[in-house]
Formats: structure tokens, C-alpha cells, sequence
């Protein structure tokens, strides 16, 4: 290890993961819906604030081939929100078959990461996306996108906030409490289309995300993405502010 060299995560003489990541081919299937705002409310930590529109987005995604961690398959939620007037998405939870993944996902960008089982396949004409927790159904979403899209039609989900979270070692509060986002760059969009889905909800591993059954099912959307995955941006530091006051 080059000792003039900042370790860019753990262990630091054996770096488990490198950005950047080269994404390639990747499978989505995202699907719209509305929840019950009272049920969305609690995933929506400070300084970020619920919305009442109760918009969420469901999505699973096939990763064939990512130059740091391989394949894997993911699912996760995002959830609309408000930070200092503006609107995005705030992620509360995604689950994942990858352990590389997970350390990054959590140690750069405080990426909410659980392992899980997780698949994304074709269902007949449908596209099937699941989620088990110590073999609990969690999440299980079918879509059928049979319509081509322009990307244009494709609803925004940026900025896309994590709050990155780590604990003293010393139980004294929190060491790191940041709100952070990140989006691809170098991105190559193909295959968009345009459809109709369903979602249901379940409880395993301690989470219960029974509350977010759909109030309205809006559009699905399936493509396939190349993206390139780089550092993400600290856009509040609650414990830097507290210092300096």
C-alpha cells in the first residue's frame, strides 16, 4: 500500500472495492406508486422532510457485470421528499446479494444496504422482481412494459438522498451524520418501455414494509442502463454545523 495514499475505505492495506465503477447492460424494472402518507412519513429521516404526495418507486435491477463487486441483483425504495424547499428521493432501504456491494454502498455513501436474496426474471411476458429476508418474502413486484417510452417520459428520481450514519465507537451519539447523494455519469440508456405493474409488501428480518401498500399504481418502466458509479457529494454534515456554531 502506498502509504502517501488516503485509504478510500476498509480494510486499508487490502482496498475491498475501487471507484470508479463500470456498470454494463444493467436490467430495471421500476415501478410507480402511492402510498399512504402516514405510512411514508417515518422512513423520512431529518433534516429531510416527508411530502404528501406519499409517491414512492419500487425498483429491482439485474447487474451483469460492475468492474468493483461483479454480478449482482438488487432491490430497493425511494421514497418522494423535500430538503430546503427542494424535491427528491430520499432511499430507505435496498437489499442485495453482493457483499462488495454492500461494503461500498455503506462506507462511501451511507447507502441503507441489507443482505437479501434477490432475483429479477421473466414471468411469460411480465418481468418478476423479489426480495426475501432469512427466506421471508420482503417485496414482490410483476410488470408487464410492453409499450416503447422516450426517455423523456421516464420520471426523475434526483437527488437521490442517503443519510450516511455511523455511530461513535465510544456509544456517544453519531461519529458521522451526513446527508449524502450520488447519480451514474457516462450513461447509455436503451430499451425503455413503458407499462403496468403490481407491488405487494411484506415483513421479514425485522422489517415490515406491510404500511406501503398501494394506495394508486402509476406507470412501470423497464430499460437497460450502462453508467459509470463515482464519489457522491455531502450536501449537509449535521455534526460539522453543530461545531461550528
Amino acid at each position: 500500500m502506498d502509504r502517501e495514499r488516503v485509504p478510500a475505505g476498509m480494510p486499508p492495506a487490502w482496498p475491498y472495492y475501487q471507484l470508479p465503477c463500470e456498470y454494463r447492460d444493467v436490467r430495471f424494472q421500476q415501478l410507480f406508486f402511492q402510498a399512504d402518507p402516514a405510512a411514508v412519513a417515518p422512513l423520512v429521516p431529518a433534516p429531510l422532510e416527508p411530502v404528501a404526495s406519499g409517491l414512492c418507486a419500487s425498483v429491482a435491477i439485474d447487474v451483469p457485470f460492475a468492474s468493483s463487486y461483479g454480478s449482482f441483483q438488487e432491490w430497493f425504495l425511494e421514497v418522494e421528499c423535500q430538503f430546503r424547499g427542494g424535491r427528491g428521493f430520499y432511499v430507505p432501504l435496498v437489499c442485495l446479494n453482493n457483499v462488495r456491494a454492500i461494503c461500498a454502498g455503506r462506507e462511501i455513501y451511507g447507502t441503507p444496504k441489507v443482505w437479501a436474496e434477490v432475483s429479477l426474471e421473466a414471468d411469460g411476458e411480465a418481468l418478476l422482481g423479489r426480495a426475501r429476508l432469512e427466506e421471508a418474502l420482503l417485496v414482490e413486484q410483476r410488470t408487464v412494459t410492453n409499450q416503447r417510452a422516450r426517455p423523456e417520459e421516464l420520471p426523475a428520481t434526483f437527488p437521490a438522498y442517503r443519510l450516511k450514519l455511523i455511530p461513535s465507537a465510544d456509544g456517544r451519539g453519531a461519529a458521522v451524520r451526513q446527508l449524502v447523494t450520488a447519480s451514474p455519469s457516462a450513461t447509455e440508456l436503451r430499451d425503455l418501455r413503458r407499462g403496468s405493474g403490481e407491488v405487494r409488501f411484506g415483513q421479514a428480518g425485522g422489517i415490515d414494509l406491510r404500511g406501503l401498500r398501494p394506495r394508486q399504481l402509476l406507470d412501470a418502466f423497464t430499460f437497460r442502463l450502462s453508467y459509470e458509479e463515482g464519489w457522491g457529494e455531502i450536501v449537509y454534515d449535521e455534526l460539522a454545523e453543530l461545531r461550528t456554531r
